[in-house]
């Protein structure tokens, strides 16, 4: 089970990020601003928002904080909505966790023992948001991450198509690290811009492998086999990406490279 938690800020999405994802030892993923929005989405992005965050993550073991700046206007009120329990079974890590949490905030439950936690404790931090942190020894359980993929020298031997997004091709997984695009592919030809008219990171990294390759393009169609390494770089090259590659590349009977090369 994966439980996910949502907070609201009004602007300040992007330093409590960042601020949590110090305190947990973690990392800021998915970030996008409200510009971020494709531009065919059909959702309207004022330009007081176009920099407040839309949509960012911090993963904190098997838990996602999900965080968003809301579109100006809207009334918030701060720290009522949500209360973040986050539990670890090393003490020094939930003091460690509490004393950090509380710098700029208040201390509402000095650490203590209760009866249901050797070591328990809440805070308000200093964004308003009510947490509550506390020693706790869990059974062993399966641990949830990124699906992991093998290559073999079975799926070497299949070719993939994709014929979606404006692009069709045929790729092939010849090596662990060499995904062969086959000569003739047609690639989307027009490029995803965000509202204000200016790329996304997909969108760049799209047009720099293109870039890379603009030797053996004619008219968004390759003109010899092209070589990347991973099934990402081929959805970037082929349609800038913004979709699970993985499940876009199908063999002749539908079944998508994911389903042959996942590891469960």
């Amino acid at each position: 089970m994966l439980l996910e938690m949502f907070i609201n800020f009004d602007g300040e999405c992007r330093e409590a990020v960042e601020f949590y994802a110090k305190v947990f030892r973690s990392e800021v993923g998915n970030l996008m601003t409200y510009s971020d929005t494709p531009s065919d989405s059909g959702y309207a992005t004022s330009e007081a928002d176009k920099n407040r965050i839309m949509y960012a993550s911090v993963p904190i073991g098997d838990t996602v904080l999900m965080l968003m700046d809301t579109p100006s206007g809207y009334q918030l009120v701060k720290g009522n909505n949500v209360s973040p329990t986050i539990s670890s079974d090393d003490k020094d890590e939930v003091s460690r966790m509490f004393l950090e949490l509380s710098e700029g905030g208040t201390i509402n439950t000095e650490l203590t023992r209760t009866f249901f936690s050797d070591l328990y404790g809440s805070v308000t931090d200093k964004f308003g948001i009510n947490w509550q942190i506390l020693h706790y020894v869990p059974a062993p359980k399966k641990r949830m991450g990124k699906p992991r993929h093998r290559w073999s020298k079975e799926v070497s031997q299949i070719e993939f198509s994709v014929d979606k997004y404006g692009a069709k091709a045929t790729v092939v997984w010849q090596s662990r690290e060499e995904m062969v695009i086959k000569k003739g592919a047609v690639l989307k030809p027009d490029v995803p811009l965000r509202k204000d008219g200016t790329m996304s990171f997909q969108a760049k990294s799209g047009q720099m492998l293109r870039d890379e390759n603009k030797d053996h393009i004619d008219e968004f169609v390759t003109t010899q086999d092209i070589t990347l390494r991973s099934v990402n770089e081929v959805g970037l090259f082929l349609y800038f990406g913004g979709t699970n590659s993985w499940l876009e590349l199908v063999d002749k009977d539908g079944r998508s490279i994911n389903e042959w090369t996942v590891v469960t």
